[in-house]
């Protein structure tokens, strides 16, 4: 009985070890479709605020140390629609992947589509800025 135990046991602990070495065997990265780099935006629209600093990037690989100016996107092509006037919001000195536009101003109940070409990638935001809440004196917000 108790050699029977002991064979089970060493059994189980040969399948948790393979399972364990097999997991070990690809990377992240690999297992994610390689290292191709992906076009991102970030930024912020705020009622009643300029626009700028819209940050354009390229994703890294996880295992690279790679700092926010390397993996900045310079001579992109950033535009800004709203109303159907579109402006072009140019690179900001010394920040790689910035791009502002401080003579246009955020409005409320506005839609907004951010637009950036770099190379054969190009990538979209929309986003429609809320209008702020209505507050009723004697109730509260409406």
């Amino acid at each position: 009985m108790a050699r029977k135990l002991l064979y089970a046991q060493i059994v189980v602990a040969g399948i948790v070890i393979y399972i364990l070495a097999m997991g070990c065997g690809n990377s992240p990265v690999s297992s994610a479709g390689g290292s191709q780099s992906t076009l991102y935006l970030e930024g912020f629209l705020k009622a009643g605020t300029p626009v700028d600093s819209i940050y354009v990037g390229v994703t890294t690989p996880l295992s690279a140390t790679v700092s926010r100016n390397e993996s900045g996107v310079t001579g992109a092509a950033v535009t800004l629609e709203v109303d159907g006037t579109v402006s072009v919001l140019p690179p900001l000195a010394g920040r790689p992947g910035y791009y502002a536009l401080p003579a246009l101003r955020v409005v409320s109940g506005k839609t907004y589509l951010l637009t950036v070409k770099a190379g054969k990638s190009t990538a979209q935001a929309r986003t429609t800025v809320p209008l702020p809440p209505k507050v009723n004196a004697s109730s509260g917000v409406m």
